[in-house]
């Protein structure tokens, strides 16, 4: 299930589980995920699902709503990217991760008179730099002409297979359809072996489910791919 993860002052204070259609983010108790702080209008905005899809709407906030540096009035929303909301960064994710102790949520309480002003803000403090997280790469090292792309893990679950459904296409006629699956969860990534043909990572045959790290090597229906955690 999609989730917001939310971040304030770099550090992860909440995560909230896109469970309905419609998710209304702003200041006012009344919406689905409150943001306490002066910059956040009342009714800030909106996160529409339509089919498959996640939409970001801006209700016509004070401050604007941005997706990196850009102030948007409506965007399709894919994993892994910002949502800008006065100081506030959420981030569109695939699952859930462990919250680490922190500190209070979102700062001092507004005082019950400061409820129904928005504080308009230097919208250039919104676009200062925010921490890049690492997302997983798997790099063709072999002369099989069925992977000679570099593939980018975007989704909690991809298959490796010769499947037309697989989201790294390897293998012949012999080999399995769906050979292995890739598993990311709390910014960590697992291989399982799906198949009776071997999995192998660093030589050493996959028994189950094993946790790919930094320049592993993955071979999956005679073809070899480097694991690499990169940051954009």
């Amino acid at each position: 299930m999609p989730v917001l993860r939310v971040f304030a002052d770099e550090k992860l204070v909440d995560q909230f589980d896109l469970m309905s259609d419609r998710t209304s983010i702003g200041r006012s108790p009344d919406n689905d995920l409150v943001l306490n702080s002066k910059g956040v209008s009342k009714h800030h905005a909106v996160i529409l699902k339509k089919g498959p899809n996640y939409f970001l709407v801006d209700v016509g906030s004070a401050n604007g709503t941005f997706m990196g540096k850009q102030r948007i009035k409506k965007a399709r929303l894919e994993f892994w990217d910002d949502i800008r909301i006065a100081e506030f960064v959420l981030k569109f994710m695939g699952n859930r991760r462990h919250l680490e102790q922190e500190e209070g949520l979102f700062g001092d309480e507004l005082g019950a008179n400061d409820v129904d002003r928005t504080m308009v803000i230097e919208i250039s403090k919104l676009l200062e730099p925010k921490r890049k997280l690492a997302k997983p790469v798997f790099l063709p090292v072999s002369h099989d002409p069925t992977i000679d792309v570099r593939y980018e893990m975007d989704k909690p679950d991809a298959y490796i297979g010769k499947a037309s459904g697989c989201d790294i296409q390897v293998g012949n006629f012999w080999s399995p359809r769906k050979a292995a699956r890739l598993t990311w969860q709390d910014d960590e990534v697992f291989v399982e072996r799906m198949s009776f043909r071997s999995v192998m990572v660093n030589r050493k045959k996959v028994q189950d489910k094993v946790r790919l790290r930094n320049g592993d090597r993955l071979i999956v229906n005679s073809a070899e791919m480097e694991f690499r955690h990169v940051t954009d």
